[in-house]
């Protein structure tokens, strides 16, 4: 897989903050993934768990700074972790965005490769 340029401490930060919001979510005995993957020109960073997932109207609205889910849980944290996850990856030239999952609920954390792919169909970066 071709490398990424990233600044290791933050993207590290935004995971840890993405793995902390997993883990808060989750109802005990759950379950909390960790993946990644290429996906397109770059890589895919997947934190997934089966808790009771983010309501549809909530799904843009949580990556604003301090919004936090309205679901009548009590509130966690401080409601910053997921606008500043997302300001990381954009510096980085990367997203970071919510997956549609029949359960629970999966962030997609995409860093773009430094070295595209060659055209060659070999998959091999050049």
């Amino acid at each position: 897989m071709p490398p990424v340029k990233a600044d290791a401490v933050q993207v590290a930060l935004m995971l840890s903050n993405l793995v902390a919001n997993a883990l808060r979510y989750v109802a005990p005995g759950g379950h909390v993934w960790l993946s990644a993957a290429g996906e397109g020109s770059g890589l895919a960073l997947k934190v997934a768990d089966d808790g009771p997932g983010i309501p549809a109207e909530e799904r843009e609205r949580i990556f604003e700074p301090l919004a936090q889910v309205r679901d009548g849980r009590p509130m966690g944290a401080s409601g910053l972790g997921l606008a500043i996850g997302r300001s990381i990856l954009r510096a980085h030239g990367g997203t970071l965005r919510l997956e549609e999952t029949p359960t629970g609920a999966t962030f997609v954390a995409f860093l773009p490769f430094t070295i595209e792919r060659e055209a060659s169909g070999d998959g091999l970066a050049r």
